[in-house]
């Protein structure tokens, strides 16, 4: 019997990988004959760009430095107690289309008016109540994102194609590995949460995406996002996911819109790193456990299986066809990397592959399931120095970092 369990093991273990590599293979074929087409007028466009904690100015002067042909402002949004208020206002003195506007601190929020929602949510609404009465989309860009300067450009590209049933379209992201081999793991788990950006209701990330003012509207999506109609308060990105698709919209992942992410100055430590992709995980847990529980049978099941069949293969030597799993997923790896960096402008943005390259496949894979079992288990949700749970504000984590000095 022990026999068969090896056996089986390393059967399933391949086969989730290879699912992988066809779920890879999609993606790749999609950029590769992303059609490229060019609006002939470009609509007035609305950027929100929710802040927290000190900036990287880096991150903000390439929001601004967007070769955007349409009429475009910049919406910078933040708390009134936030480290980032002085830095923005500068921005705001300096350039015409740019606004910083000061939202509600949502633990004051719950605690004086009962309304519980995400600050990032909070930011986001207060955002879109400034914006200009001539916007006719919203790009959302995250404080830690970069983007080159044709993305807002490429974003808003697909409405040429005169779609109705377009809903959102979102850019692919991809961080930069730092130092240490935790930042490497985190990096390769970034690159292969890329995977499920295809397909007519593939995921949307938040950090960029784009909305036509009028789905948004016609949606309703903002009570999906205010937390007061029911839904998860979470991030903004999978609530409206969720809105779109039951309403029969289309979402679209634009490949030249490639995001990245500088790797932080320190060395990023493991905990951190489990905390970090903890919460991404519990984000999509709290709102689509189905899709959840199906993704994470094809993706964070794997190590396990690739481990019990390596234990039986100590007494049936068959069961180690159980290690083509981690080598199919080092090929995967080098696939999407591949196939995202190529979109990039600049040869500057780029993977150094080093010996630690061939572990980390195997090492994501584990960070995999380590989310796989922990999520479920989650109550509570650690976000910029706030404590939520799925439908309430909790307060103060004690981590005041984002606070001015």
């Amino acid at each position: 019997m022990f026999e068969y369990i090896g056996y089986i093991c390393a059967f399933l273990a391949i086969c989730s990988s290879l699912t992988e590599i066809i779920i890879a293979l999609a993606l790749r074929y999609h950029v590769k004959n992303w059609p490229r087409k060019k609006p002939e007028n470009y609509p007035a466009v609305t950027i929100i760009s929710p802040q927290r904690g000190k900036i990287d100015p880096r991150n903000i002067d390439a929001i601004l430095g967007q070769n955007y042909t349409g009429a475009w402002e910049v919406i910078f949004v933040t708390t009134q107690d936030d480290a980032s208020l002085p830095q923005l206002q500068k921005y705001s003195t300096e350039y015409k289309n740019v606004k910083t506007v000061i939202a509600d601190d949502v633990v004051q929020l719950a605690k004086k008016r009962g309304i519980h929602r995400t600050q990032k949510n909070n930011n986001v609404i207060k955002a879109i109540e400034s914006s200009s009465p001539d916007t006719e989309v919203y790009a959302f860009i995250d404080a830690d994102t970069c983007p080159f300067s044709n993305w807002l450009g490429n974003l808003v590209a697909p409405l040429a194609d005169g779609n109705s049933k377009l809903g959102a379209f979102t850019s692919a992201r991809v961080y930069l590995p730092g130092k240490g081999l935790a930042s490497w793991v985190q990096a390769s788990w970034i690159l292969n949460s890329n995977l499920f950006l295809g397909g007519k209701n593939g995921y949307l990330w938040g950090g960029g995406l784009a909305i036509p003012k009028a789905v948004f509207e016609e949606a309703n999506l903002m009570s999906q996002i205010n937390g007061q109609g029911g839904s998860s308060i979470i991030s903004e990105d999978n609530n409206i996911n969720v809105a779109l698709r039951k309403q029969g919209y289309e979402t679209l992942f634009v490949p030249d819109c490639i995001v990245f992410r500088y790797p932080p100055n320190t060395k990023e430590k493991w905990l951190d790193i489990v905390r970090f992709t903890n919460r991404q995980v519990l984000n999509f847990f709290w709102t689509t456990r189905i899709r959840w529980l199906v993704s994470s049978l094809i993706t964070k099941t794997r190590m396990p299986l690739v481990l019990c069949a390596l234990a039986a293969a100590w007494w049936y030597p068959f069961s180690l066809l159980a290690l083509l799993s981690p080598l199919i997923d080092v090929f995967m790896f080098l696939m999407i990397k591949n196939t995202l960096l190529k979109l990039a402008p600049t040869e500057e943005i780029s993977f150094k592959l080093n010996l630690w390259t061939v572990f980390t496949p195997f090492l994501t894979q584990l960070l995999g399931t380590i989310n796989f079992i922990s999520v479920p288990f989650y109550r509570r949700m650690l976000w910029s120095g706030i404590e939520y749970t799925k439908r309430s504000v909790v307060g103060y984590t004690g981590d005041f970092s984002w606070r001015v000095k």
